[in-house]
């Protein structure tokens, strides 16, 4: 059973804010420098799916979402499978 990360309403606030400024980033990174940018950003988004909130999860996914659209047009592309394993 994985473990659910609790957290205040203010603190999901900045949580949800912190997301969208990555989704932002994420959105305006060149093609070519995706690979470097996912590479700590990835591992750390993909972890608040576990928090109780329907918002930050409901934004996680719009970011996955983004990069499964972008990523598999382009197979040069790296994720970062070790941190996530």
């Amino acid at each position: 059973v994985g473990r659910r990360h609790m957290s205040s309403p203010g603190a999901n606030t900045a949580l949800l804010e912190k997301l969208e400024k990555a989704e932002l980033r994420i959105g305006l990174c060149e093609d070519s420098k995706l690979a470097k940018l996912l590479d700590p950003a990835l591992p750390n988004i993909i972890g608040f799916l576990a928090t109780d909130d329907a918002a930050v999860r409901a934004k996680v996914m719009a970011i996955l979402t983004h990069l499964n659209k972008r990523i598999r047009g382009d197979s040069s592309v790296a994720l970062p499978l070790t941190p996530l394993a």
